[in-house]
């Protein structure tokens, strides 16, 4: 029998990718700064500032915090994220360390650059797929279709590699790391110093009055939790027989468990997402599919027509759109994307350097928004802009643009 992804043939490993679920959901505590966090609680405490007594689970877990040996520092954690996911380091370098040992195909010491596509259209088929089934779900749907199965053999067969790339002592480190961070966080006497209902609300908290600033926590929680979802989705699929009979009574996570995260996951927003293909290849449809999967509303919009060739009036039709889109809830598709994100080209003039400053304030304006945005484009080769996305969606998909 194989099994549901055929995971010995592609070379997935269960243990492995929920390893790079727990990473995953590091790599998110990681953008909420909960690390630093923890750090500035565990100073305040020894200096006296906090009020938790001397004795107890709050000032114990404090204190092994403080004098654990065993906890990775940040360019560490960072060199685990961006070797698994593609995340570049603090500084914007590749990190210089190297590790041997890596399976074939995966270079010692280099990113996984093709997480992000392959994550982005394994949760987008998913989405689609639900959208065009009108929320039914089905016994077997999501591996049942082999659009759906193929991207998630390859998303699975990706991180799985490069996961076995990574010493296993530090990955069994991080994880110890993070289960106390978020004891320590969750503690009712650290929430209650803090006046928080909970960690994430502790992590906003210190983040707004000590670290600089607050950032967006609901998104990397959002993330958090529904990403390392996903990814052990897939390690429970890859080590279950595809035998039917089977499935029946199995009591593994199923298509609905599926849905739910991916739902989670897209609607945190953040990086647009850029559907790739020529024309009737399915683009539309697939948004629109996709906005019926997350129970919003569909606004489609030409960039084309949005464009404009006075300095200002670009991004001032744009806050117009996003200001409709907001009051709605609705999912935005930006057709012609490459009206505005085509290649670049060299600067020649005050106008060109214009057009690229409005360019950069546009995607800071998309990136800001906190919901899903899809850009429409019949090109993802030769441009820069790709970097910024949270993926790119290849088509063919079955069907015809709208």
């Amino acid at each position: 029998m194989t099994s549901d992804l055929d995971a010995s043939a592609a070379g997935i490993t269960a243990d492995n990718l929920r390893a790079a679920g727990s990473l995953y959901f590091a790599a998110q505590l990681e953008a909420l700064h909960a690390f630093d966090v923890v750090a500035r609680i565990v100073e305040q405490f020894s200096a006296g500032l906090l009020p938790i007594g001397a004795g107890g689970g709050a000032a114990d877990r404090l204190r092994r915090y403080a004098s654990s040996g065993e906890q990775l520092v940040m360019a560490e954690r960072t060199q685990l994220f961006w070797r698994v996911f593609g995340a570049p380091d603090d500084a914007g370098d590749e990190p210089v360390s190297q590790s041997s040992g890596l399976p074939a195909g995966v270079p010692s010491g280099l990113p996984n650059r093709e997480f992000a596509a392959r994550f982005l259209t394994f949760v987008s088929v998913v989405a689609i797929g639900q959208g065009r089934r009108g929320g039914s779900s089905p016994a077997a749907s999501v591996l049942g279709d082999p659009v759906t199965r193929a991207a998630a053999r390859s998303l699975a067969a990706n991180v799985s590699a490069h996961v076995a790339g990574l010493e296993s002592s530090q990955v069994t480190r991080l994880e110890a790391q993070v289960a106390a961070v978020v004891s320590l966080l969750s503690d009712p006497e650290i929430t209650h110093a803090f006046g928080a209902r909970d960690m994430w609300q502790v992590i906003d908290t210190v983040n707004g009055d000590e670290l600089g600033g607050a950032v967006n926590a609901a998104r990397h929680r959002q993330r958090a939790d529904a990403g390392n979802e996903i990814l052990r989705w897939l390690a429970a699929h890859s080590e279950h027989s595809g035998d039917a009979a089977a499935n029946v009574t199995s009591d593994l996570p199923g298509d609905q468990w599926l849905h739910d995260a991916v739902v989670r996951w897209l609607r945190a927003g953040g990086a647009p997402t850029v559907f790739c293909g020529a024309k009737q290849t399915g683009k539309t449809m697939a948004a629109r599919a996709l906005a019926a999967a997350l129970s919003q509303g569909f606004l489609r919009v030409d960039l084309g027509e949005v464009v404009s060739k006075f300095i200002g009036e670009t991004e001032k039709n744009l806050d117009a759109i996003f200001a409709r889109v907001e009051r709605s809830g609705a999912l935005l598709l930006l057709d012609e994307a490459d009206a505005l994100f085509g290649e670049r080209t060299a600067v020649a003039d005050a106008h060109d350097r214009f057009a690229e400053e409005e360019r950069a304030r546009c995607l800071r304006r998309i990136e800001a928004h906190n919901g899903v945005v899809i850009l429409e484009s019949r090109s993802a080769t030769g441009t820069d802009w790709h970097q910024r996305l949270a993926g790119v969606v290849r088509f063919p998909l079955s069907g015809s643009d709208s």
